[in-house]
């Protein structure tokens, strides 16, 4: 059985090369790097799911706003 790593990269995490590199000696057979292109400026979510009152600050503050475009991840 194949299997891969898929990470949401942001520009605060691992040395793509290196990151690779390690992977690759840990046998797993690809290294995906998932793009997400849209990002909401605002939303309401209904509690349970909503107790954080908009949007979670992963999202404002240097989070998923900050995502390595997968093809210059993929370059490297």
């Amino acid at each position: 059985m194949d299997i891969g790593i898929a990470l949401l990269m942001t520009q605060h995490d691992f040395n793509t090369i290196d990151l690779a590199r390690l992977v690759e000696e840990l046998g797993f057979e690809s290294l995906w790097a998932p793009e997400h292109g849209i990002v909401p400026v605002d939303f309401k979510v209904d509690p349970p799911l909503g107790q954080q009152g908009g949007v979670p600050r992963f999202y404002t503050e240097g989070g998923i706003n900050q995502i390595v475009d997968p093809l210059i991840f993929l370059a490297g």
